[in-house]
Order: structure tokens, then C-alpha cells, then sequence
């Protein structure tokens, strides 16, 4: 299951293009495709943790960062394996100046409306503008051959939809890594989340 989840995580999606999108969506999607690139160009270069727990359980906080050397952008990945039915990662893509850009979310489980049988994926997009604005949500439930809104009842995930936590700048995510493991004196600073449910917030 574990390999399965970290194989599956690699492969990011490409932001999909709608007619007459603003400026400033576009420019979201060229940051996504400059963060997906350099995911795929140093897949291992990430600081935080792997930890995997009794019971079908794991969470994995893996942060690619750029933001020191001032040239790129920075990716934080968190994951995490759920009673070992449903697994849900979340990919969070910084622009070079340490603000958030967009988030993706994925959410894996068999489909319980058809007795565990199929497939499903619950996926959703957040496009982010580099004042911190949320601009653009958007979600879908996707199968074996067909996708469907998030409210089709026909198909059901093992898991309700999770809030995101929005870290909304590089900076924000150093703090989330050190209020977890500590500084080199062992100083853990406090660390306030910025939750968003966006099921809630797809048009």
C-alpha cells in the first residue's frame, strides 16, 4: 500500500486550461509547472519525515526547499494513509518569493457505493494569487473511465473530504517542520494552522 501510495504521488497533474482564464490564473499554472518540474528533477531532495504507524496508518511531511537559495520555487508534499483503506496527499507549490501559489489534494479509496469494488480519486485545485487570495476552486471525483462532482452520491470514498492546511508562505511550512522536530537547540516554535475546506468552497 505504502509503495503504491509513493509511486502515485510522483506523478502530479497538469493544471487544465479553460477558456478566457485570467492572467492571474495563468500565471498559477506556469508556478505549478515550475514546481512539478523540479519535483521531477530532484524527486529526493526533501527534508521532514516519513512515519509509518500500527493499524494501516503513515504520515509523510516531505519539503522540497528553494527558498534559501532565492532561484525556484519550493514544494511541500504531505501524505497520509488512513486505516489503510483511504489515503490522502496534498501538494502545496510556492512561487521563488515563499508565497503559496496552489494546492492540490487527493484523496484515494475504494468505491464503498460499490461494495469496495472500484477505484475513486477525489481531487481538488486551488489557485492562489501571490497576495494570498484564493481565486479559484475547483473539484471532482474521478473512477475507472468517468468523472463526477464532488455531491454524486452513486459514488462514495471511504473518507469525508479534509480541510487543507494552507500554509500560506514558505516561511509558514519551516515553521510547521520545526514546531514537529525542533531547531538545533531543540526549540519547537508554535505553529497555528490555516485550515480551508474546500469541498465547501468548489463553484
Amino acid at each position: 500500500m505504502i509503495r503504491t501510495i509513493l509511486a502515485a504521488t510522483i506523478a502530479l497533474a497538469a493544471l487544465p486550461a479553460h477558456a478566457a482564464d485570467s492572467p492571474a490564473i495563468d500565471e498559477v499554472r506556469l508556478a505549478w509547472a515550475a514546481c512539478t518540474e523540479h519535483l521531477e528533477a530532484q524527486p529526493d531532495n526533501w527534508m521532514g519525515w516519513r512515519r509509518v504507524h500500527d493499524g494501516g496508518y503513515a504520515d509523510f511531511f516531505e519539503f522540497w526547499d528553494q527558498g534559501a537559495d532565492g532561484y525556484g520555487p519550493s514544494v511541500l508534499k504531505r501524505t497520509f494513509l488512513i486505516d489503510g483503506i483511504a489515503s490522502e496527499t496534498q501538494t502545496l507549490c510556492y512561487r521563488p518569493d515563499g508565497s503559496l501559489a496552489f494546492a492540490f489534494a487527493q484523496m484515494a479509496s475504494p468505491d464503498m457505493a460499490e461494495g469496495a469494488e472500484g477505484a475513486l480519486t477525489r481531487e481538488g485545485r486551488i489557485y492562489v494569487d501571490p497576495k494570498g487570495k484564493v481565486i479559484r476552486v475547483l473539484g471532482k471525483v474521478v473512477g475507472e473511465g468517468f468523472e463526477t462532482t464532488l455531491d454524486d452520491e452513486t459514488h462514495q470514498l471511504a473518507r469525508g473530504c479534509w480541510d487543507l492546511d494552507l500554509a500560506p508562505t514558505r516561511d509558514a511550512v519551516h515553521t510547521a517542520y520545526l514546531a514537529e522536530l525542533g531547531d538545533i537547540d531543540g526549540t519547537k516554535p508554535t505553529y497555528t494552522p490555516t485550515p480551508f475546506d474546500w469541498c465547501s468552497a468548489v463553484k
